[in-house]
């Protein structure tokens, strides 16, 4: 039925691709290469309300040239089992939820720039255009507006700039505006996190969310990764 989406579920778990390929992100080689890929379109950055041990994978595929969509998922199995924690935050140009087909959750997987979230909305713009998922030329203003319930607090925005973190940021009621100018190429992603736990809906359980990449091509001849292309042995 349309387009296909390719998903690398839970993919540093036993069952994982990642483990089970033995993705290494200290020196980019994929040691089991008939248990990996490049060939997927999205992966589980979030299950379940983990995320620490996929998001140094995220952030190395970055560096390597490769963009997959990152997404999360509650992986609930039941309708006690952290439904409605995680999601994942995607534009679309419609007007009305009777508007949704198949083809709009595939083109803003493949192309639309997600938000992988443990609760909060972040909206990060460019000019008044949504950021995640885009390439830009020369410096960048980025405005990033954090979005939550009255019962969920952020504190915190982490930047990464090539896999590196380069930016804390507190959080406050208005936006933020950060300027980028990186001297190469570079590729960035945003997270947030909150120290308080959002009870009472999610008690025990602290906000979290990952914008996909966005790129910065410093000449405009085409953005190039700061790292060699994955080894696949």
């Amino acid at each position: 039925d349309g387009d296909i989406i390719v998903q690398a579920n839970h993919p540093t778990s036993s069952a994982g691709m990642f483990k089970n390929a033995g993705w290494s992100i200290s020196n980019g080689e994929i040691n089991v290469g008939h248990k990996g890929s490049e060939g997927f379109d999205a992966f589980e950055v979030l299950n379940d309300g983990g995320y620490t041990s996929v998001v140094p994978h995220y952030l190395d595929m970055l560096n390597r040239g490769l963009s997959p969509t990152p997404v999360g998922v509650s992986d609930s199995h039941s309708h006690t089992g952290g439904v409605g924690e995680n999601l994942t935050w995607v534009p679309m140009d419609i007007e009305g939820i009777q508007e949704l087909t198949n083809d709009h959750i595939r083109q803003a997987v493949k192309t639309g720039g997600s938000v992988a979230s443990h609760g909060p909305l972040v909206v990060a713009t460019v000019d008044g255009q949504w950021a995640p998922g885009t390439t830009h030329t020369g410096s960048v203003a980025l405005n990033v507006d954090i979005r939550t319930p009255s019962w969920m607090k952020v504190d915190t925005l982490h930047v990464y700039e090539n896999g590196t973190e380069v930016m804390t940021l507190p959080v406050e009621d208005a936006a933020l505006q950060i300027d980028l100018a990186p001297e190469a190429d570079a590729v960035y992603v945003l997270t947030v996190d909150g120290s308080q736990d959002m009870s009472p809906v999610y008690p025990g359980q602290r906000p979290w969310a990952l914008t996909q990449a966005f790129f910065v091509d410093v000449a405009g001849d085409g953005w190039e990764p700061p790292l060699p292309p994955l080894t696949i042995r």
